[in-house]
């Protein structure tokens, strides 16, 4: 950068991760399978998705180029296996991660992943639950889709909602519930100390923040 600062190119990064999907799938039958979003019995009246225009516009147009420590972050986490004892392959602030300090911490977890993800494969994203209990929920179709079709609160998987046989929770979900949670843990703490409503509403408020 003229600044001095060292990137990594942000196409240059795209088609590595790119090449981790070659493994499973033939670029030929990817290209036909773009191809066939355009396909339509009216030539005339061609019916593509926001979601598809966003993401061929978004990786056409919108790459980024990366700090080389983000992207070193992200080489050494694919790249290192995980210790023993739960230690991550990064540091943050100059400090090891292990998973174990979640149970330290009584921090609670949600691990989502997409059952057809061709990027983070079912494996690695629950590598975690080899240190930790967790709670999971498994999306259909892939790594994308949580972020942008799930979004929709109309969708079968919808962030917000409880989903699947499996009664597997959104993200958004799991976070309302745990605010709830809280509040009833705080209102029987106040009734037990007999706090007044404004005083509840004051304590509230500064475990929120």
């Amino acid at each position: 950068m003229p600044n001095g600062n060292k990137v990594a190119d942000g196409k240059l990064m795209g088609w590595i991760y790119k090449l981790k999907s070659i493994e499973d799938e033939s670029p030929i039958a990817a290209f036909y399978r773009d191809l066939m979003m355009f396909r339509s019995q009216d030539s005339k009246n061609v019916k593509i998705s926001k979601t598809a225009a966003a993401i061929n516009y978004w990786l056409n147009n919108e790459r980024n180029n990366l700090p080389m420590e983000i992207t070193k972050m992200s080489f050494d986490s694919y790249s290192i296996p995980i210790t023993k004892d739960g230690t991550l392959p990064i540091k943050l602030f100059g400090r090891k991660l292990n998973f174990k300090r979640l149970k330290e911490k009584q921090i609670k977890w949600l691990i989502c992943y997409g059952e057809r993800d061709d990027l983070v494969e079912k494996e690695t994203a629950l590598a975690p639950l080899d240190y930790i209990d967790a709670e999971v929920s498994a999306f259909p179709k892939g790594h994308v889709a949580i972020a942008v079709s799930w979004s929709n609160p109309k969708s079968a998987c919808a962030l917000h909602t409880r989903f699947g046989d499996q009664n597997y929770r959104g993200p958004v979900r799991y976070q309302l519930d745990l605010d709830a949670e809280l509040d009833r843990l705080i209102i029987k703490s106040a009734k037990r100390k007999g706090k007044t409503s404004s005083m509840l509403s004051k304590t509230k408020s500064i475990v929120k923040v």
